[in-house]
């Protein structure tokens, strides 16, 4: 009797999500019982020898096997030392050019004796047959597992679930998932952020401070309501980590595009202290990322999350190769921070924008601002890229905050900075996730987004059933006093100042 034939534990890594690194899960090792992530430019650019009379592969210093679990640092450095001018053409190609990389290299199987015939059969469809989408997409079942722990300010104040819970991002996911929008995006698998990333805009006793808080089994405070549980810390890089990831995925062309739905959220964190539900900057490193390590000269930040984005402006306000634009509700949170007169200082003078709207502001105060002042800074700017903190607080059921847009705003919002990336950045945007607590509507906000930058028509997937009631509540129009602020926002800003000088 001829014993049973195991079946090979499968990655849950599908083939689209190696397209990055050109890679194959291809081989089944019966010894170890799992499959063998493969090389495509050794397998089909010579890179190993093989022994045809034996029908074997023999194996030379220059090739490597990555085992799962496996690391992308690995795939790296492997491709820059074994493989650097093909590796160099292959992150050059366009998603389309990296489905049909190999092709040529196939053909020729078809006239003589090639490597990869020689190798057991595929028990995953090859990579050439996967399906990418041109907007990536990163979310971890980890980033739910961030908990954040209220203090008991008072003895008579009962637990209560924090605002910042997981469900909201939950089921923004799910209604992805469910609605097939999902299938339409690349998943792109998130990185933790090393302490090297963590240092682009955090101090190194900050992290040090965390990481320690992080063991302990109650957690700790990363400063002002910014609780985490134990292993907080580990979340926080992957966090970071996803918007990194997302943005090497843009950069190498992978995704044309992309949005990085992850927890918890950064725009508020400073270098030394966390704030308001943040941990660290998440955008405000992706932002010094792209700078450092693809000498990007000029990167501009979009953050129309209702609180404003302190952190990410203190990072910058002294930098004048970052446009810092906030759109945000006046004195909500934090107190003190994002009014008109804080235009940046220094070098950074003039390149930050805050407009605080009034609370009540609805759709017409939202396009109007971005109408006015965020597409005419971008193009005074120029940016070469460009950053989106996309929280979705702004919207008429968020339960810590008094405005009233709605998922057509949001919608609107991405359409106008998806064509100011094409015009301006090759499309080069990456939108950030940040607030938005209100379980039952910022799904259909966040779908709304989702289904605009994957170029669908309005409601063509997802349809916003709480839309009809929102949009026709009163005061959604542009308000006398919502247009004073927007006036004196236009009136103070040296770029939108320099543009209309140009005009004149």
């Amino acid at each position: 009797m001829e014993p049973p034939v195991k079946k090979p534990r499968l990655t849950p890594f599908q083939p689209k999500h190696l397209l990055e690194y050109g890679l194959k899960i291809e081989d089944y090792n019966e010894k170890n019982e799992v499959s063998c992530v493969r090389c495509q430019f050794c397998t089909h650019f010579g890179r190993e020898d093989v022994d045809a009379e034996n029908r074997k592969r023999k194996k030379t210093s220059n090739h490597k096997t990555f085992s799962i679990p496996f690391r992308p640092e690995n795939y790296r450095k492997h491709h820059e030392t074994q493989h650097a001018e093909i590796w160099k053409q292959y992150q050059s190609a366009s998603i389309d050019g990296k489905q049909q990389f190999f092709d040529k290299a196939k053909q020729q199987q078809q006239n003589h004796l090639h490597q990869s015939q020689l190798l057991m059969p595929s028990i995953i469809v090859p990579l050439t047959s996967a399906i990418v989408g041109r907007v990536g997409y990163v979310c971890e079942e980890l980033f739910m597992w961030h908990a954040p722990w209220p203090h008991l300010y008072s003895l008579h104040l009962q637990p209560y679930t924090h605002w910042e819970h997981p469900e909201t991002k939950r089921r923004f996911h799910g209604l992805l998932a469910v609605s097939g929008l999902l299938d339409k995006l690349s998943i792109i698998r998130a990185r933790p952020a090393t302490n090297e990333d963590l240092l682009l805009n955090h101090t190194q006793a900050y992290i040090d401070e965390i990481k320690e808080k992080s063991r302990l089994d109650n957690g700790g405070d990363a400063g002002d309501e910014a609780q985490f549980a134990r292993g907080g810390f580990e979340i926080a890089c992957l966090s970071a980590g996803g918007v990194l990831s997302l943005v090497d995925a843009v950069m190498n062309k992978h995704v044309e595009m992309g949005y990085a739905l992850v927890r918890p959220p950064g725009h508020h964190a400073l270098r030394d202290k966390g704030m308001g539900f943040c941990i660290f900057n998440n955008i405000a490193i992706a932002a010094n990322y792209l700078m450092q390590i693809y000498q990007i000269g000029k990167i501009a930040i979009v953050d129309y999350d209702v609180h404003h984005g302190n952190g990410t402006q203190a990072s910058f306000e002294a930098d004048d190769r970052v446009l810092f634009i906030s759109v945000h509700q006046a004195g909500n949170y934090p107190l003190t921070t994002g009014w008109i007169e804080e235009t940046g200082i220094g070098p950074g003078a003039g390149y930050t924008i805050n407009v605080p709207l009034p609370p009540g502001s609805g759709h017409g105060a939202y396009m109007s601002t971005f109408d006015r002042v965020v597409i005419p800074a971008l193009e005074e700017f120029g940016p070469e890229f460009i950053l989106v903190s996309s929280g979705f607080d702004a919207e008429y059921c968020d339960p810590l905050s008094q405005m009233m847009a709605h998922s057509e705003t949001f919608r609107m919002m991405a359409s106008k900075l998806k064509g100011a990336a094409a015009t301006l950045c090759e499309g080069r945007i990456v939108f950030c996730h940040e607030g938005g607590y209100s379980e039952s509507y910022v799904p259909f906000c966040g779908a709304a987004v989702i289904q605009e930058l994957l170029g669908l028509e309005k409601d063509s997937v997802v349809v916003d059933p709480f839309l009809f009631e929102i949009k026709d509540r009163p005061y959604q129009d542009l308000q006398p006093h919502q247009q004073d602020v927007i006036d004196k926002v236009v009136a103070s800003s040296k770029l939108l100042k320099e543009r209309k000088d140009q005009v004149i």
